[in-house]
């Protein structure tokens, strides 16, 4: 099972060059950047942006760039605010002192977070029985992202999004040797 940061770089070096049916995943070159004020992070997230600024990454994740990582936390921060009433009792606040929105909204209306105290990723949002919460993806962003990278044959992408588990293929074909 290959590394994700060797997947990522290989994707990374696509670009925007992947042929049809995988042309839909990419990942941008990085920005550069410092790492933007206020935002939590892990040497592992921190690695992440240094590879890439983002991108689409299966089916269920548009990761932000690293620039809008600040704005998505806090527009979601806000929102937590104006509908807390609506949240799942026991559930933890939403922190941007502690939480990072990493990715647009899933088919669910809600982002997959970063837990920087737990390492948790979840997304935030709405629960299927009609309130707000947390819905738990994964334990670990290492983990997380070896999973994502480099799908297992049992894992989600190998069972929902095969696309994505051919293209995480077909880059892995492209730049061997």
């Amino acid at each position: 099972m290959a590394e994700w940061r060797a997947q990522l770089k290989k994707l990374t070096a696509c670009g925007n060059k992947l042929p049809q049916p995988f042309a839909f995943f990419h990942a941008r070159p990085p920005s550069g950047q410092a790492w933007p004020e206020g935002v939590p992070s892990s040497p592992t997230l921190r690695e992440l942006y240094t590879l890439c600024d983002g991108g689409r990454f299966s089916r269920l994740y548009a990761w932000l760039p690293q620039e809008r990582l600040i704005y998505a936390t806090e527009e979601w921060a806000v929102t937590y605010q104006q509908f807390e009433d609506d949240f799942d009792e026991g559930d933890d606040p939403f922190d941007s002192g502690r939480h990072v929105v990493l990715t647009t909204e899933d088919e669910t209306g809600g982002p997959l977070v970063w837990d920087a105290t737990t390492d948790q990723l979840a997304i935030f949002g709405c629960d299927p029985d009609g309130g707000f919460g947390w819905e738990p993806v994964h334990k670990g962003l290492e983990s997380f992202l070896q999973t994502l990278f480099s799908p297992p044959p049992n894992s989600i992408y190998a069972k929902w999004d095969t696309d994505w588990v051919s293209a995480m293929q077909h880059v892995e074909k492209e730049h061997q040797g």
